[in-house]
């Protein structure tokens, strides 16, 4: 029996990362805050804002098709003017419906 979406986000903190839950990877070389960017799950943009108490904003780099239905996308994220990041990602897309809405 599938348990309500509240109750599997408590108990899994919508986590990605995979593993035993409450448990995280190795990360013993790395300093605390940089085991908190390298385990956010789409959230580095909320949590860096929210470290530093202020904005973050992100850049468009390229955003390109590269075959058809093929798309790539380089973003820099931004904290108070400071680039910090930059995000690739690769999309393979087949629903001719949502290739053209792009």
């Amino acid at each position: 029996r599938a348990r309500p979406p509240t109750q599997m986000a408590a108990s899994s903190l919508g986590d990605i990362m995979g593993g035993t839950p409450g448990q995280l990877p190795t990360l013993g070389e790395f300093e605390p805050l940089e085991r908190v960017l390298l385990t956010a799950n789409g959230n580095l943009q909320r949590l860096v804002s929210s470290y530093h108490n202020t904005s973050v904003s992100v850049r468009v780099v390229y955003s390109r098709e590269v075959a058809m239905g093929e798309f790539e996308r380089k973003v820099a994220l931004l904290c108070g003017g400071t680039e910090f990041a930059e995000a690739t990602s690769r999309l393979h897309i087949t629903r001719a419906d949502c290739i053209s809405a792009i």
